[in-house]
């Protein structure tokens, strides 16, 4: 699934090489925070653990942790560009 409303060119080309077994310790640690939207995206629950299905969910996650919920808003509800965060 590729969503190009979240694509970010610079972190999803990344995520979206790395194996099943790369992307397992981020989206364990991904998942452990209090307002995680990808576990309960229809998506994550119909392909996990196999990561590789949903690596744009993934980077969407990583950007939205990366910028202030108020800011997110007057994005269009969507994190800094992974440049940014970085």
């Amino acid at each position: 699934m590729k969503n190009t409303d979240i694509y970010d060119s610079n972190l999803n080309t990344v995520l979206d090489k790395a194996s099943n077994e790369d992307l397992d310790p981020l989206v364990e640690y991904l998942s452990k925070k209090f307002s995680c939207d990808l576990v309960v995206d229809a998506v994550y629950k119909e392909n996990s653990p196999n990561h590789s299905k949903y690596a744009d969910l993934i980077a969407k996650e990583i950007r939205d942790m990366g910028g202030n919920s108020f800011m997110n808003m007057f994005r269009g509800f969507e994190g800094p560009s992974y440049h940014e965060v970085v």
